[in-house]
């Protein structure tokens, strides 16, 4: 194995098709290589590789049944599974997903996109280190004060400090940590808002692919989807993917149910009340910034129009000097008491032009911070 570099296992009976992904990641990656189910398994339990490109259709021993033995055995179980396929349907990657892989490549391979998804792959595995030496002690001991209130208590803890986090990132955020810590939950959430898609993952920071693209394929299906441990929950604009539900009491895991809805429920509120507000509040400066427009157009017309007066007013002293007989002391004198009253007016309606500009400011500064 080259040092310095993160080990790949290709599993696939094709040596076409080997040969193709080796050349595609060799320079990147330590590259490691098995024809049969078997074989990959023993290569994985001795090399421990980073990532597995494991296809899906082979003899003897399919790719799903591959790392279905991957993920029972507690050595390999943490390798990231990508698995290799022609078919592109719902179905099937609904398949890879049960048994425990995180990605999917589409046969004919672009290799580009083999590069990049392997190093997803490697990035999310190095997140999931962080986090889990990561230590959020204070954020623990709320939530362990919350869940000794029971259940429904985390529910209420959620409801009441949802309104408190800041955006879609602290929003996302306080749904999975308080799913873990007050219910022992593993789980994934989409939000999805005009401005774009936000996923949160409670085990590894970022969900897997395949995690993100299920929940987006299944947003508008059913409210409660459930095959196995796993429960995928849409209430609007949040779908959320629970890995870990209790099978065994019936009653435990329909109360489970009822209890992460209402708080699915509440963070929708949460969510569509932030965009009910950033909406008003961007319709008041768009508005603002109308009247704004209207009173500086206004002001500069008040200007011209002073000008223009003072103007008239200059020329008619001069015509009325020549019949009045007055030295050029008592012309000029006047002159001054004009000319004063001309600058003072045009000071006045600077002013007014300083005062309008503040409250663009102002106006702009709201739409930065709304946005």
């Amino acid at each position: 194995m080259t040092e310095n570099k993160h080990s790949i296992l290709i599993v696939d009976d094709s040596a076409t098709d080997i040969h193709f992904i080796m050349q595609s990641i060799k320079s990147e990656f330590s590259v490691l290589v098995a024809k049969n189910g078997q074989t990959a398994l023993d290569i994985a339990l001795e090399k421990q590789p980073d990532v597995i490109l494991l296809d899906v259709e082979m003899p003897e021993m399919n790719g799903y049944e591959v790392c279905t033995q991957l993920k029972n055995n507690p050595t390999t179980a943490n390798i990231d599974i990508i698995f290799v396929s022609a078919h592109d349907t719902a179905e099937e990657k609904l398949a890879g997903y049960d048994v425990g892989g995180s990605d999917y490549l589409i046969k004919p391979i672009d290799p580009v996109e083999i590069a990049k998804k392997v190093q997803i792959a490697i990035q999310r595995q190095q997140q999931k280190k962080e986090l889990e030496l990561e230590k959020s002690s204070a954020f623990e001991t709320a939530m362990m004060v919350m869940s000794s209130s029971g259940e429904l208590g985390v529910v209420l803890e959620f409801l009441r400090s949802a309104f408190s986090v800041q955006g879609l990132e602290g929003l996302g955020r306080h749904i999975i940590n308080t799913l873990k810590n007050g219910y022992g939950i593993e789980s994934c959430v989409q939000i999805r808002t005009e401005s774009g898609q936000y996923d949160f993952s409670s085990s590894s920071g970022t969900p897997s692919p395949l995690e993100k693209e299920l929940l987006f394929k299944l947003k508008d299906g059913e409210r409660f989807m459930e095959r196995g441990p796993r429960l995928i929950i849409n209430f609007g604009d949040i779908s959320l993917l629970i890995k870990n539900m209790p099978p065994e009491d019936q009653e435990v895991r329909g109360r489970m149910k009822d209890n992460v809805a209402m708080l699915l429920e509440g963070a929708e509120a949460r969510l569509h009340s932030s965009e009910i507000m950033e909406t008003q509040v961007q319709d008041l400066i768009d508005e603002t910034q109308s009247v704004l427009a209207n009173i500086k157009e206004s002001q500069q017309k008040q200007m011209e129009q002073s000008i223009h007066v003072m103007d008239e007013v200059v020329l008619e002293m001069e015509e009325t000097f020549l019949s009045l007989g007055l030295t050029e002391e008592q012309e000029q004198v006047l002159m001054n008491i004009v000319q004063d009253g001309v600058s003072k007016s045009i000071k006045n309606v600077e002013k007014g032009n300083q005062v309008t500009e503040q409250f663009q400011h102002i106006a702009k500064t709201l739409e930065k911070l709304i946005k």
